[in-house]
């Protein structure tokens, strides 16, 4: 009797089969792998996206046919990506019993050796595949190529050299790998048909082996469990948290947990998903457990001689400490190296399983840096910081027989300055040989001081944004040029306030020309202040107050007599001529100055006699006004006295500033409060 729609069913079935293998599904949904001794390998490839299922069953005792394994065994290996695009050969017998979305992956098998010639003319892709043809498939996936002498070990070797004596070679050498094993009475059984789930155990013992799917693969510590994600330690020592899907398989002793099953210190193997939740997580015995190899880049910033050896390198983390194993290999510039042949500031290429190092490859111990100095340091321990282009800043010695460059010509080093680009030999951290390029610049701004020690330099007040200033200082080069208002000078007779343009070398001051800023203004002194640079604040007519340094030779005069600082008085009103912020000319008099004020009366205290004004037009608020007996007081024409005034009223005060209070003469009222 014939099954309508059965083609319709057998394709269906092939279709899940084939979305099921293109990725992961997460966790694992067969219902029919509980218990079953391949579960957590099934678990461990379907994580990985190297094996699938039927909806919610894997069908682990059916038998897979050969290019399913194929498919697989390319997945295993991290092919995959390779056969985009590729079609069968044109002598492939038979293409279109291959299922149309395999073709590219036993493409990339013919390719890669993995098929034979005698494949391309018989594959059966849909027949079940046997063990000792799986075997020759995975030997040659692996690099074997066959060869003789090979010794069989199980019982039935005669069988497998009668079956099939070409697949000898390749049967030991998966045996030895550890891929392929014999039953409990090693027995290999050539002949028989390979299950899913022996395919699984198979594919497990490839990606243990060769690691080649470890793209979404976490191994670490286990830091802290909670109810859904685990912080971690990692390879580098870091904490991470990895978040776990929540039907994620754990694993621990070959047995299904939960969560609740991880304790601190368990070792641990976890697959993601594309979502970035773990879907597969095995706990490994301390003893079987290894971190995956993998290469980091750096630069070693300082070794720590012991057993082991620990080298503390500069890479994208941070500093981190790698222990040298024993047997590790060491080389520089490829060629065999001892530890002593490694050097602080060495780049070095590192292969290592989680901390510890396996194989060391430095630059030559003399190798070239070019960048520019950004700090010296002269002394016992001469030094000088170099910054790489798209590195950090590094600090190199100077050897005590160094040869120094600058623009050409043999140099003492005392002319190294930041900001020079530099091309240095260096062994270690040790410069050997150091090439300079001398740099010129120019800066303008205002003369502050000049200081002596350790070495003659000068302190100016430059603007480095619009309307940002700041001190910055310039070393006089010791021939330099001085030159103020056109005229040969020395740096003593440069003023604080004068502006500076200053020629540089090196970051050095080479040629120096000053203006001086001067300024003529007059006003009433309002305070001294005596000391060793002496200090003036004056009022001028617009009630702005300036502070000025008296210069030592400033010209004093009252009256016609040549006078001191100590001369002069509160009040006096002077005439004064200013080189940058100090007076250097000074003529006083005895001259009786009127001020005046415009405000509203906020309040009168009688006992005191004080009025409280609030300028108009002003910031000041409740200024002071002191009157006495002889102050007249006038309201629209009319003499009056000080309690006729109101709150509100607008008074103008005719007096005298006294140091900070006010001394009225005559108030008049301007206009009278409501």
């Amino acid at each position: 009797m014939r099954i309508k729609g059965k083609k319709t069913i057998v394709l269906a079935i092939v279709t899940v089969f084939l979305l099921g293998l293109a990725s992961s599904a997460g966790a694992t949904p067969f219902k029919d792998m509980d218990g079953h001794w391949a579960d957590k390998d099934v678990s461990r490839m379907y994580a990985k996206g190297i094996v699938a299922g039927y909806g919610e069953e894997y069908r682990p005792n059916e038998n897979i046919n050969r290019e399913q394994a194929i498919v697989m065994l390319i997945r295993a290996m991290g092919l995959t990506g390779e056969a985009t695009g590729l079609t069968l050969p044109a002598n492939f017998s038979n293409p279109q019993s291959v299922t149309q979305d395999f073709r590219p992956i036993i493409t990339l098998a013919i390719n890669k050796k993995i098929l034979s010639t005698t494949d391309i003319f018989d594959f059966r892709p849909k027949e079940s595949i046997k063990r000792h043809e799986i075997a020759v498939f995975i030997a040659r996936a692996m690099g074997f190529e066959g060869g003789t002498g090979s010794v069989l070990t199980f019982v039935d070797a005669k069988e497998i050299n009668d079956l099939a004596p070409y697949a000898a070679p390749f049967i030991s050498y998966v045996n030895k790998e550890g891929i392929m094993v014999g039953d409990v009475e090693n027995r290999f059984k050539p002949a028989n048909e390979v299950t899913r789930a022996e395919m699984a155990t198979m594919l497990t013992r490839i990606d243990n082996k060769l690691k080649r799917v470890t793209a979404n693969t976490i191994k670490g510590e286990v830091f802290s469990p909670s109810s859904s994600s685990v912080l971690v330690k990692d390879a580098d020592e870091q904490i991470i948290t990895l978040v776990l899907d929540a039907k994620a398989d754990i694993f621990k002793d070959n047995n299904r947990v939960g969560i609740s099953g991880l304790v601190k210190g368990d070792k641990l193997e976890a697959i993601k998903n594309a979502q970035g939740q773990v879907v597969y997580l095995e706990v490994i015995p301390a003893d079987k457990f290894t971190y995956d190899r993998r290469t980091v880049t750096g630069t070693i910033d300082k070794i720590m001689l012991g057993s082991p050896v620990v080298f503390t390198v500069n890479t994208s983390l941070g500093l981190t400490n790698y222990s040298l194993k024993s047997n590790a290999k060491i080389t520089v510039d490829g060629l065999a190296a001892q530890v002593t042949d490694v050097l602080p500031g060495q780049k070095v290429t590192l292969v290592v399983e989680g901390n510890d190092i396996v194989e060391l490859d430095g630059e030559n111990a003399e190798r070239e840096v070019r960048g520019e100095i950004r700090a010296v340091t002269f002394g016992f321990f001469p030094s000088i910081t170099i910054q790489d282009e798209g590195s950090s800043p590094v600090t190199y010695s100077l050897n005590n027989q160094v040869r120094i460059e600058m623009d050409g010509r043999v140099s003492d080093g005392q002319d190294l300055a930041i900001g020079q680009q530099v091309r240095a030999m260096v062994v270690g951290t040790e410069i050997t040989r150091l090439w300079a390029s001398s740099f010129v610049d120019e800066v303008k701004g205002n003369f502050i001081r000049l200081d002596f020690f350790p070495k003659e330099v000068i302190v100016l007040r430059v603007e480095v944004a619009k309307g940002v200033w700041e001190e910055q200082s310039f070393e006089v080069a010791e021939n330099a040029t001085v030159r103020r208002d056109r005229r040969v000078a020395a740096l003593r007779d440069l003023r604080k306030g004068d502006v500076l343009e200053i020629d540089l070398k090196n970051n050095r001051a080479v040629s120096i020309y000053a203006e001086k800023l001067i300024m003529d203004t007059e006003g009433r002194i309002v305070s001294i202040t005596l000391s060793r640079t002496p200090l003036l604040t004056i009022m001028d007519s617009s009630g702005q107050e300036w502070q000025f340094e008296v210069a030592p030779d400033a010209k004093l005069r009252k009256e016609r007599d040549n006078i001191a600082v100590t001369d002069l008085r509160i009040d006096d009103y002077v005439s004064i001529r200013v080189e940058g912020e100090s007076i250097v000319s000074l003529q006083a008099e005895n001259r009786m100055v009127k001020d005046y004020l415009i405000g509203v009366v906020d309040r009168v205290t009688r006992d005191s006699q004080v009025i409280s004004l609030e300028i108009i037009g002003g910031n000041a608020q409740g200024v002071g006004v002191y009157t006495d007996r002889y102050t007249r007081f006038i309201k629209f024409g009319n003499d009056i006295r000080l309690q006729d005034l109101a709150v509100g009223d607008v008074i103008f005060v005719l007096g005298k500033t006294e140091g900070y209070t006010f001394a009225a003469e005559t108030v008049v009222v301007i206009s009278a409060a409501e």
